[in-house]
């Protein structure tokens, strides 16, 4: 799915209901030179996706608690 959205390496690309990252860290990997914003409005959600990225060392990837509305 995500070489069908074929992103450019540099791209700003918004995860919206991110979760645990599935989605986020494919994106990642397409976009190094770009960045993601992996939204989602469950703080449990994105303290998994935290420690997942430190984990992976990953750079490009920024969580952030989206709002229900």
């Amino acid at each position: 799915m995500v070489e069908g959205i074929n992103l450019s390496t540099d791209a700003i690309v918004a995860d919206i209901g991110a979760g645990t990252g599935y989605f986020t860290f494919r994106i990642a990997e397409a976009v190094p030179k770009g960045r993601v914003y992996a939204v989602d409005v469950q703080p449990e959600m994105l303290e998994i996706l935290r420690k997942r990225i430190e984990r992976r060392a990953i750079t490009n990837v920024t969580p952030v608690l989206g709002a229900e509305d």
